[in-house]
């Protein structure tokens, strides 16, 4: 007998702005957008981890002159796990999952706690009036051979811009 989980919804990130800059008429304004990462069916019998990625795209824009910033994008931990342990809930079963920066999944995505790391920019040129885009990936991952009833599994992450 096969055991299906559906885990269509993964993630819905949600951009939390932190403008560190005066409100003036020259200054850099960035966002974060992302799509749904979402992992789809998960069967836990095959002994494989499922995989996914998703973008996540920061965009700035100058005023009338060029613009050289920094920023830093973290991920916490979700609404019912930390950036440790990441949990998928379908009430009141709950299913492990994580977030990673690299394809490999060897450096999890989280605030810079606990052995987790954020993406880092240490210098992004934005031209005058004009704007300049970086996407990453969102590598996700959930562990083989879980046993969990079969149901809707999501979470929320919660994504933090700090320039």
């Amino acid at each position: 007998m096969r055991h299906f989980v559906h885990a269509a919804r993964l993630i819905g990130l949600v951009a939390l702005l932190q403008c560190l800059f005066a409100s003036t008429s020259d200054a850099a304004i960035c966002n974060l957008s992302s799509t749904l990462v979402a992992f789809g069916t998960y069967v836990p019998l095959p002994g494989t981890a499922d995989d996914t990625a998703g973008p996540l795209t920061v965009r700035c824009s100058a005023g009338a002159a060029q613009q050289s910033i920094g920023y830093t994008v973290a991920l916490n931990g979700g609404i019912r796990g930390t950036v440790a342990m990441r949990r998928l809930t379908d009430s009141p079963s709950s299913l492990s999952y994580q977030l990673f920066i690299d394809a490999a999944h060897s450096q999890v995505w989280g605030d810079g706690t606990g052995g987790t790391v954020v993406v880092t920019q240490s210098a992004i040129v934005i031209p005058a009036n004009g704007t300049a885009t970086q996407t990453y990936r969102i590598y996700g991952r959930i562990p083989a051979r879980q046993a969990v009833s079969p149901g809707p599994y999501a979470d929320t992450v919660t994504a933090t811009l700090n320039y």
